[in-house]
């Protein structure tokens, strides 16, 4: 594991005579320790994404003056009806809900040798199994939470320009969390990983926003077409620089290339990154089709939002 020497550190407590031994209250912190480690991204995963979609503020263009202090005598009408809060759609919360519980179970199987075939990831050529469909459905929810969200502020008067603006900002800062994640425990900028959980969420994120702001409904139904169209006749057609023919391997294909080449060590294991660069596209087709959903919600949900 990659924080194996971190957790080593954290658990020894070096005697005099005897530097084997480790006490008790050593092996529960290196437990602690452990999980957080191994769990960092998917523990920001959280704030991360409440992040994304918190509800957007507009600058003001002007300080308002204070307001004369009123007589002490005087006691205004308080409001008998205040503006309730935006109204939430209660089955994305709760399938967004059960995709963070499957991908803690499946982060932290209680044994990584014994494990229910179901919590592990398919081998390559393998049929799917449980644990493949959890990131893809979390992808696929931040795509339907933009027009969930963005639609109901462009309704209330905001600017395009200003909604755009802060949400390319925030996708920008969960994108530097996550590569200053990546450089925890041992902080070598020689081998930092690049790309990461965090920064794929980022990216969807920026582009589906883009997406929506800017596309009509036919293009936004043709786009994830015709990237995963694309993404696939590559996979099949397009030779691989030094091989000379198309391939799909775990160790050689187009996907891998272009990070070996691109990115380097700036991997995570290697060949190849998880979340690497061209294996994105996929991805935010599968995010710009939450978008056809979320608005698909948006149009027919009734007002109790269920």
């Amino acid at each position: 594991m990659m924080f194996s020497r971190y957790r080593g550190w954290l658990g020894q407590r070096h005697h005099i005579g005897n530097p084997i031994s480790t006490p008790t209250n050593c092996l529960v912190f290196r437990h602690i320790s452990s999980f957080v480690c191994e769990n960092a991204y998917l523990l920001l995963s959280v704030p991360g994404i409440c992040f994304l979609d918190a509800p957007y503020h507009p600058p003001h263009p002007t300080t308002p003056p204070l307001a004369p202090t009123p007589h002490p005598l005087y006691h205004p009408p308080t409001m008998q009806n205040p503006t309730p809060p935006p109204p939430r759609l209660h089955s994305v919360d709760t399938l967004r809900a059960l995709t963070m519980a499957a991908m803690i179970i499946v982060n932290n199987p209680g044994s990584w040798s014994s494990m229910y075939p179901p919590l592990r990831h398919a081998a390559w050529g393998a049929p799917l199994s449980l644990a493949d469909l959890i990131f893809p459905t979390f992808i696929f929810l931040v795509g339907v939470s933009v027009p969930l969200a963005f639609s109901r502020r462009l309704e209330a008067g905001g600017s395009r320009a200003d909604l755009l603006s802060h949400a390319l900002r925030r996708a920008g800062v969960l994108f530097l969390i996550g590569v200053g994640l990546n450089l925890f425990p041992d902080f070598d900028l020689a081998t930092l990983r690049i790309p990461g959980v965090l920064q794929r969420i980022a990216v969807v994120y920026a582009v589906c926003v883009l997406a929506f702001m800017t596309l009509g409904p036919r293009a936004r139904m043709a786009t994830p077409l015709l990237l995963l169209a694309g993404y696939t006749a590559l996979l099949n057609w397009a030779p691989v620089p030094g091989v000379g023919h198309p391939l799909v391997t775990p160790e050689m294909s187009l996907p891998v290339w272009l990070d070996d080449t691109l990115l380097g060590v700036h991997t995570w294991r290697g060949p190849g990154d998880p979340e690497g660069i061209l294996s994105t596209l996929p991805a935010i087709a599968n995010g710009l089709l939450g978008i056809l959903a979320g608005t698909w919600l948006c149009a027919g949900t009734s007002p109790d939002r269920t």
